[in-house]
């Protein structure tokens, strides 16, 4: 059984593309290389042409700790059907991508069944995220923000936080990636 599920959603492709193309999850099959089967595996629901049923039954047999997804600014509707779907049998949910980058707060308050988001590189966040869930722990400290963006306490961790010195977004794309842009989960753990 893996740690995690990474989910791309039947229909994700179609949210953000006029040609109706389906692309692999290729951010997704990254992030389980990092941790290998045991930590993560990806289930691509749209490429595989699962309809919902089919998705959800999938990820359910494989019985993980969490499902994590991506999120753009195009997909939040879709990220949210399918976190209160996983909600619903348990599972913990974590979302990075773009969207989680850029606007976590905007995240959170769109995607109320979205437990924690990861800002930035999903690299780094990986190994300490799938050693929690095997431990029982919470999100690991480093990484931080969760549950219910309504919570007075998120808004005031997120206000405080001192974030790496970096004019722009920690993401992949950053020029400055080497001289200190970092990850970022959300959480007030």
């Amino acid at each position: 059984m893996p740690m995690m599920v990474l989910f791309q959603p039947p229909g994700a492709c179609r949210a953000f593309t006029r040609s109706g193309s389906v692309y692999p999850p290729l951010g997704l099959c990254q992030l389980a290389a990092v941790v290998g089967p045991q930590g993560a595996v990806v289930v691509d629901a749209d490429g595989e042409d699962l309809d919902a049923d089919v998705a959800l039954q999938r990820v359910a047999e494989l019985a993980p700790l969490a499902v994590g997804m991506t999120a753009t600014s195009y997909t939040l509707e879709l990220v949210e059907t399918w976190a209160a779907r996983f909600r619903s049998l348990g599972l913990r949910v974590i979302v990075g991508g773009p969207h989680a980058s850029l606007a976590p707060v905007d995240l959170l308050d769109r995607c109320p069944s979205v437990e924690a988001v990861v800002r930035g590189e999903g690299e780094e966040a990986m190994p300490a995220l799938v050693d929690a869930l095997e431990a029982g722990l919470p999100w690991p400290d480093c990484l931080a923000w969760s549950l219910g963006s309504q919570d007075d306490r998120f808004r005031a961790f997120y206000a405080r936080r001192t974030w790496a010195p970096c004019p722009c977004p920690p993401t992949r794309a950053c020029p400055l990636r080497p001289t200190g842009a970092r990850m970022r989960v959300a959480g007030p753990w």
